[in-house]
């Protein structure tokens, strides 16, 4: 009996002593556990200050942001509002250049000589017209001014063009008219335009429409003028025969250029040249008929005596208008 009341007081207290670490360590637990709380707690305390001030940078970013897109759309409409603004009175000016320049022609193809004045170039612009606009005598005080266009260069082929101003408007149409005459001497006349009229010319020539202007407004229509695909092999050129030639001005050759040919016409330059043409150089051929005609340069060129003038394919005369 005393041996199982020692066993159950051995009992006993090995299970107090048990329960009492148990106790202990579930004491540290919590205070680690309440430790580690409090930690979490603060971090999610400074977390959320954190999440705040980037929520309340975020709407000034956004009231900002929105406060730009407005003054943008103001900017644009200031923008657009001036470009209108500038197109006006761009359109204002050029009609303004446009009338300063309504009494102007511009020649082409006049010859140049090296110590050509003013004067020489009025004198000239006087000589033409009393050559081929014969209406009346044309003297020095139908014309304000004249001189040549651009600077002066030894190099350049062509002789460089010039622009005449008229006294009378009615005397400039008077010339206009007369363009045909002119060109049979190899003379091209034309308005004075403006560079915003010859950029609007240009557009609609590129566009397939022949364009000019007349009494200050622009007429269009469709463009008669061969495609590409209808345009002369390389190497061909149209001649023109000069009046007193056997044949009448308006006789055109398809000249069939070889590369022999050309390399051996040192004098022949890539946009004009000048060959001549006998028609006692044809073989078989007594006179130049008004048709289309296909002859051989090889043929001709050594037994010419008739002058003529080549033009190439793609050379563009000025826009004339009226």
């Amino acid at each position: 009996m005393k041996d199982l009341n020692n066993v159950k007081t051995e009992l006993k207290s090995a299970i107090l002593s048990e329960l009492r670490e148990m106790k202990n360590s579930m004491f540290t637990d919590m205070n680690t556990i309440k430790s580690q709380l409090t930690d979490l707690n603060l971090k999610c305390s400074s977390l959320e200050t954190t999440v705040a001030g980037i929520r309340s940078e975020v709407n000034r970013v956004t009231h900002e942001q929105e406060t730009m897109y407005s003054d943008i759309d103001a900017i644009h409409q200031k923008v657009e509002h001036l470009q209108s603004t500038i197109s006006t009175q761009a359109t204002a000016l050029d009609k303004l250049e446009a009338f300063s320049r309504r009494d102007n022609v511009v020649l082409y193809g006049v010859t140049e000589e090296s110590d050509e004045t003013h004067d020489l170039c009025k004198d000239a612009v006087i000589s033409i017209l009393n050559a081929h606009v014969k209406t009346k005598l044309w003297q020095r005080a139908d014309i304000v001014r004249a001189h040549r266009l651009g600077a002066r260069d030894s190099d350049r082929v062509k002789p460089r063009p010039i622009i005449a101003k008229f006294c009378v408007t009615d005397d400039k149409i008077t010339a206009l008219k007369h363009r045909s005459a002119l060109k049979d001497s190899d003379i091209g006349i034309a308005n004075d335009l403006t560079k915003l009229q010859r950029e609007e010319l240009s557009n609609l020539r590129s566009n397939g429409m022949d364009a000019y202007y007349k009494n200050g407004k622009l007429i269009t229509k469709p463009s008669d003028r061969p495609d590409d695909s209808q345009l002369p092999r390389r190497g061909r050129r149209y001649v023109r025969a000069r009046p007193g030639t056997p044949s009448s001005s308006t006789t055109r050759f398809l000249v069939n250029m070889s590369p022999a040919t050309r390399a051996g016409s040192p004098a022949v330059s890539p946009t004009r040249a000048r060959v001549n043409l006998n028609p006692v150089a044809i073989a078989g051929t007594s006179s130049l008929s008004p048709t289309t005609t296909r002859v051989n340069l090889n043929a001709v060129a050594t037994q010419a005596d008739a002058e003529a003038d080549v033009l190439t394919p793609d050379e563009t005369e000025p826009m004339q208008s009226s």
